[in-house]
């Protein structure tokens, strides 16, 4: 790496506020299904929380870890043993909200389960709390 900072990046997962018909996703834009039902059952929202994992080095600072989880608003921030590599992302995605997709692909997932980018960032503030670790 160079003298400047290290670059950051934010993976996110928003889930869909309705359990949805698959064929009508399938046929309409996205927001326009949102629509439909936000229209016809607006009672039916399903509440999701969105999930971030962020690197940004740039920021970090007590209660503010350079690696971490964002859960539910951007006061919730859990620190991460390092920077999260797009093909463990997507392995923690869909192991855990599409399991039967996760596990009729498992395959796919295998090799970017394990990958990593980026050295530990975990600081010994970050270490005094509930904190993320993977290997």
């Amino acid at each position: 790496m160079g003298d400047g900072p290290a670059a950051g990046h934010r993976l996110a997962y928003i889930p869909t506020p309705y359990r949805m018909d698959p064929d009508l996703v399938r046929v309409e834009p996205l927001l326009d299904v949102v629509n439909i039902y936000a229209a016809d059952t607006p009672t039916s929202m399903v509440l999701h929380s969105a999930i971030r994992f962020d690197y940004d080095p740039a920021s970090a600072a007590p209660g503010h870890p350079a690696s971490h989880l964002t859960l539910n608003s951007i006061q919730c921030r859990i620190a991460c043993a390092a920077p999260m590599h797009v093909g463990r992302f997507m392995d923690f995605i869909f192991r855990h909200f599409y399991a039967g997709l996760w596990a009729a692909h498992r395959s796919y997932f295998t090799e970017g389960a394990t990958r990593h980018i980026g050295e530990r960032t975990l600081t010994d503030d970050d270490r005094t709390s509930p904190h993320l670790m993977w290997r």
